[in-house]
């Protein structure tokens, strides 16, 4: 399909799936970030608190 066979209607469609499209993959890499964040947390946490009831 070329630019000359798309109406306004179409193109501001287009934009719109596409918007919304990086949107939501913004919010999927924001949430994978942030549930990777918080598994290196806890297991850090987990490695730590470990390590200092063994050294008590």
């Amino acid at each position: 399909m070329t630019n000359e066979n798309l109406s306004h209607i179409d193109i501001t469609a287009i934009e719109s799936r596409a918007r919304a499209l990086r949107a939501q993959a913004t919010r999927d890499m924001v949430a994978y970030i942030s549930k990777s964040v918080r598994r290196l947390f806890t297991s850090n946490t987990t490695a730590a608190n470990s390590t200092a009831h063994t050294a008590a």
